[in-house]
Formats: structure tokens, C-alpha cells, sequence
């Protein structure tokens, strides 16, 4: 995808042909379609909490723009923020596990916060911190 004056952050004219699911399921991984996804899942640290990604002003510092992150963002359209969920969407209506909205950035994960959905990420989280975004997906 290429930027434009009209879309910075990607091309609104998403040229890949939508597909059916795989008949039965996809046998492996090889075998896999973009229709076959039905939930988006993320563990990560800032950038994928989106933190600081549209901050202007010091006041925003520390807030975290889940909803356009690329990995996990479902904010938008395709249109106008490209992320995995939505070109996802592209081929299947029914994906969950995006994130949504912006919250100010937190260092543990809130269990009780719907926007982050399946974003499980921690802003200034380490590699070793990893294991327990994953326990906590479990």
C-alpha cells in the first residue's frame, strides 16, 4: 500500500480480491486465507499500545491510542487507518479482538478495560514480560 496526499496513513484502494473461507477449514498454515481469521490478538509493549501515537501536546503524553495501532487497532476503516484488523475486516465481517479508543497508559494490564478487547500489551513492558501478557490471554 502506498500513502497519498487524501490517506497518509495508507491506500484506501485495497486491490486484493476477497476470498470465501478454506471449504472445511485450512488444513495448515500454508493452506490459510485471510477469511479463514476470526480473532485479532496482541501482546507487546508501547507500540502496540499505540502509546504517544497521535500525542500533540504535553498534556497527551502517556496516552495510549489503541484503536490505530497496527497490529491490533480496529479504529476506522481501512479507508483511513491501516491496521491488521482492518484489512481483516476486508475479508471477514465477523473479526474480533480489536482494540478500540485511547486511554491514558497504565503499567499492569486492566482486566476490567473492554477497549484493549484481545490488545493485552503493556506500555514500557520487556521481552521477559511477555509470559505473563500470554497467561493473561489464557
Amino acid at each position: 500500500m502506498m500513502a497519498s496526499s487524501d490517506y497518509p496513513y495508507g491506500d484506501a484502494d485495497f486491490r486484493c480480491a476477497p476470498m470465501e473461507p478454506s471449504p472445511g477449514g485450512p488444513k495448515d498454515v500454508h493452506h490459510l486465507r485471510p477469511s479463514d481469521i476470526r480473532v485479532v490478538a496482541a501482546i507487546g509493549d508501547s507500540l502496540t499500545a499505540g502509546r504517544e501515537a497521535l500525542t500533540n501536546a504535553t498534556i497527551d503524553f502517556g496516552t495510549e491510542y489503541r484503536g490505530i495501532a497496527f497490529d491490533a487497532g480496529a479504529d476506522e476503516s481501512l479507508t483511513t487507518r491501516t491496521t491488521i484488523p482492518n484489512i481483516l475486516s476486508r475479508f471477514s465481517s465477523s473479526i474480533i479482538g480489536g482494540s478500540h479508543g485511547t486511554r491514558k497508559g497504565r503499567i499492569a494490564i486492566d482486566r476490567g478495560d473492554p477497549s484493549s478487547d484481545f490488545n493485552v500489551a503493556i506500555s514500557g513492558s520487556f521481552s521477559s514480560d511477555l509470559m505473563d501478557q500470554n497467561f493473561y490471554m489464557q
